[in-house]
Order: structure tokens, then sequence, then C-alpha cells
């Protein structure tokens, strides 16, 4: 299943609009000592609270 990161990417994208955080972060393991991390910011309370 190729899904993985998505699912793991916008649930962190939901989670963040929800709890109104700015900042997030997501890894996940690739196989054979291999690894992606990806750091996500929530723009749409910050434009707001300028």
């Amino acid at each position: 299943m190729g899904a993985s990161g998505g699912r793991v990417l916008g649930t962190l994208a939901a989670r963040l609009r929800h709890s109104g955080e700015r900042w997030g972060v997501a890894a996940i393991c690739i196989g054979v000592g291999q690894g992606l991390a990806v750091v996500l910011e929530n723009v749409a309370d910050t434009a707001s609270a300028s």
C-alpha cells in the first residue's frame, strides 16, 4: 500500500487545523534504514494573528 505517507501528512494537516497549532512534524520509515520527515506550517491562522 503506497498511501501511508499521504495518510500521515493528511492526518497531521487536519490535526494542525483543528488544534490551531502552527507547526507539526511527520516522520515515516521507508525501510532498509531509510526514513523521511516533513515539517508542516499551519499558515491559515498566522495571517489573522498579525
